[in-house]
């Protein structure tokens, strides 16, 4: 559909070259430049459509809550076994005989 806007362009800018009245001329020069911008316009209007992502894949803040809660889960999983682990090798086994510090 742009395209036809161009093509309006061209065939009123015809018109202009070709006019021999002042009020012909100022019409044609005023279509010639309101269908370029509406051809650009729409082109633009297109890619902008063409390059935005879907809105179903935005993610809500109640799932931003609940994904933020899970991770904070696992962080607080991640270290009581860390510490459980260090708390382990920090004791020493039965029968070793004790460090001197």
């Amino acid at each position: 559909m742009p395209w036809m806007m161009f093509v309006f362009a061209l065939l009123s800018f015809v018109v202009l070259c070709y006019a021999h009245s002042v009020a012909l001329a100022v019409i044609c020069i005023v279509l010639t430049i309101g269908f370029v911008i509406a051809g650009l316009l729409n082109i633009m209007a297109g890619r902008v459509n063409d390059a935005s992502r879907d809105g179903g894949h935005i993610i809500t803040p109640e799932e931003l809550r609940l994904y933020r809660e899970q991770a904070q889960a696992r962080k607080l999983a991640a270290d009581s076994a860390n510490a459980a682990n260090a708390a382990a090798s920090a004791t020493p086994a039965e029968g070793s005989p004790p460090s001197a510090v």
